[in-house]
């Protein structure tokens, strides 16, 4: 049996995809904001990064790391 992807099928898997990443990321940043409002930025920065790896499975960096920040 061969298993095809049409490009119509992979740009709606892309879009969904996009559009949890982003959901969990409002949740997360909304979560913090709350936790860690009024903290030095470096501290809000090491916090950010570790758990959008566990959100994301990826690296957040610099700049936009400091802006989220």
């Amino acid at each position: 049996m061969k298993f095809e992807f049409t490009e119509d099928a992979l740009k709606r898997l892309a879009e969904a995809k996009v559009r949890e990443v982003s959901r969990d990321f409002d949740k997360l940043v909304e979560q913090l904001t709350s936790q860690m409002r009024g903290r030095p930025v470096d501290e809000i920065k090491l916090v950010l990064q570790r758990k959008w790896k566990r959100v994301a499975d990826g690296d957040l960096r610099d700049p936009l790391l400091t802006k989220i920040a």
